[in-house]
């Protein structure tokens, strides 16, 4: 009601809404005043990647998807920030092929794309998210125990020294305390470092050779995004829309961009970890690549072109 207040003062020609909760209650609103006006509002909502996988149980996913489906017929537009986001919501039944439109994320990259590369003394790689089981952080504490355990090449080509990896947990949430545990279980708490959030990401990403991402569902990764940006190598699980910025070949085949993991296959990923530790032209290249990509895919210039696009198709 507060939300329908608001519309009913302000009376826009657009509403356009993120996420399920907001994108409930923003459309509900909007159909209220639609319902009970002559002027119609447009209506968009954007599908970041969708809730309706790895975060609740069946019963809750399925009243979700019943309320996305019901919504979709109300909704002029609906945009999906990737190719596999418009594959998955019509899979799912959520709107036509008609309705959706691919508007890809946009950012601010500047910042990110001055970063250079550091001279390893020492190997930090990192993952940046909140801290709850959708994100799998337990995957890359056992992956780092792994790779920790494993006889590590002493010298790389031109007896370059091969440094040990450190690892780098960037974020905070529900669990860290249970993480914090699983490191000491591990017994790799000398090597493992909770950073909780970090105000200046620039600077994060300056500290950080390798970024991976070990989700059991995702959109679009913003942290990958960012990580190409600052010309770091990555390595993700194959899931929602990360192949749409890395690329489609599964390990051991090697993306342009970085390594694709199947989703949960621990020992491929410690395995692509190992193999990015231990060839920094492997990283650098990847970097060089993964940078060019976002710097024309990803910008915020690109974002608002379309946008307003989309808008003026809408109202025309």
């Amino acid at each position: 009601w507060k939300i329908f207040r608001i519309v009913l003062k302000e009376r826009p020609n657009i509403i356009h809404t993120h996420t399920a909760k907001a994108g409930t209650l923003g459309r509900m609103s909007a159909i209220l005043f639609n319902l009970t006006h002559k002027k119609k509002i447009k209506i968009v909502h954007t599908f970041h990647g969708h809730v309706l996988s790895g975060y609740f149980n069946k019963s809750f996913s399925r009243l979700f998807l019943i309320i996305e489906r019901v919504l979709s017929k109300f909704t002029d537009v609906i945009i999906a920030v990737s190719e596999t986001v418009r594959k998955d919501i019509l899979f799912l039944g959520i709107g036509s092929e008609e309705k959706i439109k691919i508007v890809h994320l946009g950012f601010e990259l500047d910042k990110f794309l001055g970063i250079q590369l550091r001279p390893v003394h020492q190997l930090n790689i990192g993952i940046i998210g909140r801290l709850v089981p959708i994100k799998n952080h337990k995957m890359f504490l056992d992956a780092a125990k792994l790779l920790l355990t494993e006889p590590r090449t002493p010298a790389l080509p031109a007896g370059r020294p091969n440094p040990e990896p450190r690892f780098f947990i960037i974020g905070d949430g529900e669990l860290r305390a249970d993480l914090e545990g699983y490191v000491q279980e591990l017994g790799i708490a000398e090597k493992v470092k909770f950073l909780g959030w970090q105000m200046d990401l620039v600077k994060a990403y300056e500290n950080l050779d390798i970024v991976a991402l070990t989700s059991i569902n995702e959109g679009t990764p913003v942290s990958l995004i960012e990580a190409l940006a600052a010309g770091r190598a990555v390595i993700a699980a194959d899931v929602g829309g990360v192949r749409d910025i890395i690329g489609t070949k599964i390990y051991p085949d090697i993306s342009q961009r970085g390594i694709l993991v199947k989703s949960g296959d621990l020992d491929g990923f410690v395995s692509g970890l190992k193999l990015l530790v231990n060839d920094s032209g492997l990283r650098e290249k990847l970097g060089i690549y993964g940078r060019e990509f976002v710097r024309e895919l990803f910008n915020s210039k690109r974002l608002i072109k379309d946008m307003e696009m989309v808008y003026n198709n809408l109202l025309a």
